[in-house]
């Protein structure tokens, strides 16, 4: 439902499409998590992150900073998990718009 991505510590996080934030804060075992909804009703959802840089109803545009990589809590090293909903079902975020 998502895709794990290797990151170097501290490396700032950015948007793959424009929204909304709609959530910011634990989620679920997924770490710190960020909720970006765009106009066509996607959420794009960046976890695991070190450190969050955005507030909830911020508008971020493509390529923004919405905070850092944190670490694998098995391994220790630093990562990022991506995930897109459709209708609140996950989809294969290689198919998800971006920009």
């Amino acid at each position: 439902s998502g895709v794990e991505l290797s990151a170097k510590k501290n490396e700032d996080v950015k948007t793959v499409r424009s929204g909304t934030v709609m959530f910011i804060g634990d989620y679920r075992g997924y770490g710190k998590v960020v909720f970006v909804e765009s106009k066509t009703g996607l959420v794009y959802a960046y976890s695991w992150l070190g450190s969050v840089s955005v507030k909830k109803g911020d508008y971020v545009v493509y390529g923004e900073t919405v905070g850092t990589a944190g670490k694998d809590t098995e391994s220790g090293k630093p990562h990022l998990m991506f995930m897109v909903f459709k209708n609140g079902m996950p989809m294969d975020p290689a198919k998800a718009p971006r920009g």
